[in-house]
């Protein structure tokens, strides 16, 4: 699993041992963020392998674009990551090897 995924669930075991027990409505959005990371990270993991395939250029796009987008720690590996997969989807080589993939 998604070292973030952990991360969020030790914070979450850590407040539920707080004298009179976390907040609920912290314990409510601690769970969303997790229940938003699991499908956004395996976005970005699908896309990726798109991306290294030379298939689905549209998918591959739109995963370097949700890289960017800062919904965890990871996001200090993501972003630049993202940035350096838009740049790269961007070159014309790039969207002519899709082109060419995609009419096979």
């Amino acid at each position: 699993m998604e070292p973030r995924f952990w991360l969020s669930v030790s914070l979450l075991t850590a407040l539920r041992r707080l004298p009179g027990g976390p907040p609920t409505g912290f314990v409510v959005l601690g769970l969303l963020i997790i229940a938003a990371q699991i499908p956004w990270s395996l976005l970005i993991i699908l896309a990726g392998m798109k991306m290294m395939r030379v298939e689905n250029y549209g998918l591959a796009l739109a995963g370097a674009w949700l890289a960017l987008l800062p919904l965890s720690l990871a996001s200090i590996i993501t972003m630049p990551l993202g940035i350096w997969a838009i740049v790269v989807l961007s070159s014309r080589d790039t969207r002519e090897a899709f082109r060419k993939n995609a009419n096979r």
